[in-house]
């Protein structure tokens, strides 16, 4: 089953259990998402693949946030994917 791809900045929480939360936003302000649209939880995972980049830990117990819109889909393992958006994506 393919599931659906987002498009946002990206948001990652660590969980207590050791799982993760991603959330895809309009932006990130004070500490916290804004505007969230979608969002993953209990990840065991996260791929941050190249082009992207993570803003480390923030306070208020976030992992990290993308500093531009990222693109977003979890695969059939549970694994969270972050791309760098297609070129020209953005453009339309």
């Amino acid at each position: 089953m393919t599931l659906p791809t987002d498009h946002g900045i990206v948001v990652i929480t660590d969980e207590a259990d050791g799982l993760k939360t991603v959330r895809v936003c309009a932006g990130f302000r004070d500490g916290e998402p804004i505007d969230v649209f979608a969002m993953h939880r209990s990840v065991p995972a996260v791929e941050i693949h190249a082009g992207v980049n993570l803003v480390a830990l923030r306070p208020g117990g976030y992992r990290g946030f993308t500093d531009a819109v990222a693109t977003v889909f979890r695969d059939d393992a549970g694994t969270v994917h972050v791309f760098p958006p297609a070129k020209g994506m953005l453009d339309r």
